[in-house]
């Protein structure tokens, strides 16, 4: 026997809540495809993402099946063997039952009477996605007005994503195609890739309405619901609680009588998460996260009335800077009763420094001078260390400073076999050494480790004459860990890391920096480039 959700399962699931008044009364679906179309075989359309909004009002005659991008492709420039486009139509929920009780038999799908071409589709079980509050959900990006108590979502996800490929591999292209997606419908399937290729049926909840609001001078939160009209009321259950430091320190459940409720939590100075729960039918029927205002700051300054006036660069038009006093600061409101939180705020930010340090996501170096050579012996340590745990789908460096020397000093360390191993340097050095033949010296250098280069497939090329552009970062970037992209910023050239003060940080945006790597390196694929390539 096997717990695992599957269509069928989804398909009985959907069977019970949209009966009428469970979540709420529907009586047709909005189904959105955005498709993709191999012009060799543009009959066949592969499905993008499908969103299916179970609605409740007249179908107007004028729904028509269409492309909301009417005649005009959705293409991009480095896939022209592809274009997109954006289909609109609407269907009872009957026909969409029906629909899902066929996929689950046969996994096909043309619910707009054309078959769509999918890949390995896995049934997931429901999801409750609440409307943004404090924290926003990162799946209303692509869900229609999730803007009260919540949706539910019924999802089947391609878990292959093959057919969409050489999108997703791509990521300015990606982005390209959000963004002309967005034209027609207000969804943004860039920033939710992994959903490429999915199937999400939403259902928003629109039995009731409820309201959560932190009740004045008080630990408590009024809990208030409104009935759709041609729902019948029924017991809920509304629960609250609130997580600090790893614990819960306020929380508190109750019935709802007469359609309100006051959930004494004894704290709720943090984020609060607070749901309703029909317990007849098993299910949440609003749900937030939601961070209550307590103290406003109010800062007011003064403006100066004469400006700065200077010459920039000591020449040419003079520049006027606006001036303002320091602001004054107020505060309105109730000051936290939880001061004595402090201690806790200061031990966490001591635990988070030293586990930043710990996995090398924040490291200074600050040496003393008799402590150089340790220090420098010390950086190289780290990045072993960060080219040992993330590099085993690779590690490219890029320092316009970079040698032979930098390269047996830290990717030679690496000890994953075969990992892709990339060094970009734009082979700047002292001027007082001569630059004559440097790739060949580089070679010599190689040349001098005697090594065998056993499980090495490094490729070192370097940025020379008109090709490429200039760059002056430093950068370690790991291209595929655990399916992400991670990027290290070094704060200084190999050749003296930990020598002075510099910071090894690692960067919020991975991807970006490989984007832009990936560029520079493709422009200077020409041989004079390559100074070594190994196997």
């Amino acid at each position: 026997m096997t717990d695992a959700w599957t269509s069928n399962a989804s398909l009985e699931w959907l069977r019970r809540v949209t009966a009428p008044g469970v979540l709420g009364i529907y009586s047709h679906c909005e189904v959105t495809e955005v498709l993709a179309f191999d012009r060799t075989a543009p009959t066949n359309p592969v499905n993008v993402l499908s969103i299916i909004v179970l609605e409740n009002h007249p179908i107007e005659p004028s729904f028509q099946q269409q492309f909301l991008n009417g005649n005009d492709h959705i293409e991009l420039c480095a896939h022209r063997d592809w274009f997109f486009g954006v289909y609109r139509y609407y269907v009872p929920v009957s026909k969409l039952l029906a629909m899902v009780e066929r996929f689950a038999t046969h996994s096909i799908w043309d619910l707009s009477g054309k078959l769509l071409r999918l890949d390995e589709m896995v049934a997931v079980a429901p999801l409750f996605a609440p409307a943004d509050t404090t924290e926003a959900t990162p799946l209303n990006r692509v869900l229609k007005n999730n803007f009260w108590g919540g949706s539910y979502v019924l999802e089947w996800f391609d878990k292959s994503k093959l057919k969409l490929q050489p999108f997703l591999n791509d990521p300015p292209s990606l982005q390209a195609l959000s963004e002309e997606v967005q034209k027609y419908i207000p969804i943004q399937i860039g920033s939710l890739s992994d959903r490429f290729g999915n199937l999400l049926i939403q259902i928003p909840i629109t039995a009731i309405r409820a309201e959560f609001s932190l009740l004045q001078n008080s630990e408590a939160i009024a809990v208030s619901v409104a009935w759709h009209p041609h729902v019948k009321s029924r017991r809920l259950i509304a629960s609250c609680f609130m997580e600090y430091d790893k614990v819960f320190c306020g929380y508190g459940v109750d019935e709802i009588q007469n359609d309100s409720v006051v959930i004494r939590t004894n704290d709720s100075s943090q984020l609060n998460r607070c749901l309703i729960w029909d317990p007849e039918h098993q299910l949440i029927l609003a749900g937030i996260a939601q961070a209550y205002l307590r103290e406003i700051s109010i800062s007011a300054s003064v403006g100066d009335p004469e400006p700065r006036v200077f010459k920039k660069g000591g020449e040419g038009d003079q520049v006027k800077v606006w001036l303002h006093s320091p602001g004054i600061q107020s505060r309105v409101g109730d000051a936290s009763s939880h001061d004595y939180r402090d201690w806790t705020r200061r031990r966490i930010y001591d635990e988070e420094a030293l586990q930043l340090a710990t996995e090398r996501r924040f490291v200074q170096y600050r040496p003393k001078p008799e402590e150089v050579d340790a220090s420098h012996e010390k950086a190289l340590s780290d990045i072993h260390h960060l080219i040992s745990r993330h590099g085993a789908g690779g590690a490219w460096l890029w320092d316009p400073y970079l040698d032979a020397r930098d390269i047996l000093d830290t990717l030679f360390f690496c000890p994953h076999i075969g990992a892709d191993l990339r060094a970009l340097t734009a082979g700047k050095i002292p001027p007082e050494i001569k630059r004559i033949s440097y790739a060949e010296k580089q070679r010599a250098i190689f040349d001098s480790a005697e090594s065998n280069y056993r499980g090495l497939r490094l490729t070192y090329r370097i940025k020379s004459g008109t090709a490429g552009w200039k760059f002056h970062d430093r950068f370690l970037i790991f291209p595929n860990s655990t399916g992400q992209v991670l990027a290290w910023s070094l704060g200084a050239s190999i050749n003296i890391l930990g020598k002075a003060h510099h910071i090894l940080q690692r960067v919020d945006n991975g991807r970006l920096i490989m984007e832009a790597f990936l560029d520079l390196w493709d422009q200077l694929s020409a041989p004079e480039h390559t100074i070594l390539e190994k196997p």
